[in-house]
């Protein structure tokens, strides 16, 4: 039997456990066509599938229809609240692990898309199935955590120690770079460790450049989940500093989250909320759109893997600023391909935005990101990306 027959007669799972699977599911959605191409049977088993997601050829959708409320989400942080989202997380990985258990016979290989450290029990039950686990090494929720609740001592030991658990019992961790492994301290799993280079791809097709960036307006804008981690709030609060050095910039936010309500008064508080445009989630076919009004696109992120919006600018031609975190340090050369935020203080961003905009060969900057997203992210890449790794793993699968 060819390694080429052994996988495409491959069962995989993709399970997406979230409390906003709007948010990632473009990525998702990413994954499960290229996957589709690979194996012969396809699962997506998720706590709730969103309104948008549209049908995948070939994709089984095992939706629980469980949703899940945001950790200790908004100014409520008393035990009650805490043992009530522990509750509804058991309650819905009860229902996950059941789902699992009757598609198990079709499944060789589960890839763990989203939830860490929270999807252990489900990650447990897919070993004790003799499941190969995959699990894709994207941002850090304890170092996302810590950054919010830095003195939450308890809390980010225990974060800390499940989200090494799930490394460890895994059979395959899932990274973009060499940068991103050491990042998320994995060094110590490195016989388990693959760099795949790309985890999603890019449709360049979609995602072009239809304006050139000189006949843009000064906008700089963040595209993402609005959470702590990711930076958005730094953001908001450097937009005075930046509107004081320069009076005709303006700011476009795309996402929602936990943090909505508070980015709203904090522009109100500080009487610019005129020059943000606020726009909540966005339909994929609209995000080139918004790319190609930006003149800077921001990701003043904690922790990342990857983020398949940073890829998306590039394939429109707008310059990105982001933290050194996880795998972008590969990608974005400051000055080369994008820029790159010393840290993700107010001050540091306000500045860098600045520096950003005044760059002399902007345009330079982002022909040459352009061709970085054709050479490495096209579909054809990430397959092979993918094929690669999981002939390993099929191998071990049937030497079992």
């Amino acid at each position: 039997m060819t390694k080429h027959t052994e996988v495409t007669h491959l069962g995989i799972c993709v399970v997406v456990f979230s409390a906003n699977p709007e948010a990632i599911m473009v990525n998702v959605s990413r994954l499960l066509e290229v996957l589709g191409s690979i194996s012969s049977k396809l699962y997506l088993l998720i706590n709730k599938i969103p309104e948008s997601y549209n049908n995948i050829k070939n994709v089984n959708v095992v939706d629980i229809k469980g949703a899940m409320p945001y950790p200790l989400k908004g100014s409520i942080r008393s035990w009650m609240s805490i043992l009530i989202w522990i509750f509804k997380n058991i309650s819905v990985q009860a229902r996950m692990s059941l789902a699992l258990l009757k598609i198990s016979r079709d499944v060789q290989i589960v890839i763990f898309s989203a939830g860490r450290p929270f999807i252990l029990p489900l990650m447990l039950l897919a070993k004790t199935l003799r499941k190969k686990v995959i699990l894709p090494a994207g941002g850090s929720t304890w170092r996302g955590y810590k950054a919010t609740h830095p003195r939450a001592s308890i809390s980010l030991r225990l974060i800390k120690v499940l989200e090494q658990a799930c490394y460890s019992i895994s059979d395959n961790i899932a990274v973009e770079s060499k940068s991103a492994v050491s990042f998320l301290e994995l060094e110590r799993f490195k016989d388990k460790i693959s760099i795949y280079g790309a985890l999603t791809y890019i449709d360049t097709n979609l995602f072009k450049t239809k304006t050139d960036l000189k006949d843009r307006e000064d906008i700089i804008g963040f595209i993402g989940n609005l959470v702590s981690a990711k930076g958005v709030m730094k953001f908001v609060e450097a937009m005075p500093l930046i509107i004081a050095e320069h009076s005709n910039a303006e700011f476009v936010i795309i996402g929602d989250g936990p943090l909505s309500s508070e980015i709203r008064n904090k522009l109100e508080n500080n009487n610019i909320q005129r020059k943000v445009k606020l726009t909540g989630l966005v339909p994929l076919n609209k995000i080139p759109d918004y790319l190609n009004d930006l003149r800077l696109l921001i990701l003043p992120s904690d922790s990342e893997g990857l983020p398949g919006v940073i890829l998306e600018a590039m394939a429109c031609g707008t310059p990105v600023l982001a933290t050194p975190v996880g795998a972008i340090p590969d990608t974005i050369k400051d000055g080369e391909t994008g820029f790159i935020l010393e840290n993700n203080s107010p001050e540091c961003i306000a500045r860098n935005i600045m520096r950003a905009l005044k760059h002399p060969g902007l345009t330079k900057i982002t022909k040459k990101a352009r061709g970085l997203i054709e050479q490495n992210y096209t579909y054809e890449t990430v397959v092979d990306n993918y094929r690669q790794i999981l002939f390993q793993l099929v191998e071990k699968v049937h030497d079992e």
